[in-house]
């Protein structure tokens, strides 16, 4: 009998893919690149990463709730995220 995947973890398995191959391609860069800001008031390489980090741990969290109740509350993704992101210590690295 063939398994039904779970609609959840397929997309979970591939945002968590995605994740892996963007981080591996930051990793070719040096911390000073990683941590340089391309324009004042911008994120560098590293927020945009954590904040990535942030977001799909929302989404998934939101996907799950979908998934288990009838009429799920959720917040809004669009400012969750960057306030998220912005009020907490991005890490020194990778």
């Amino acid at each position: 009998m063939a398994q039904v995947e779970n609609p959840l973890e397929k997309v979970r398995r591939k945002m968590v893919n995605a994740r892996i191959e963007f981080l591996g391609q930051l990793a070719k860069f040096s911390r000073e690149e990683l941590q340089k800001h391309p324009v004042i008031g911008e994120w560098s390489p590293l927020e945009l990463a954590y904040h990535l980090y942030i977001a799909d741990g929302l989404a998934i969290e939101q996907m799950r709730l979908i998934q288990s109740e009838d009429n799920p509350q959720l917040p809004a993704l669009a400012k969750l995220a960057p306030t998220q992101t912005n009020t907490n210590d991005v890490p020194d690295s990778l």
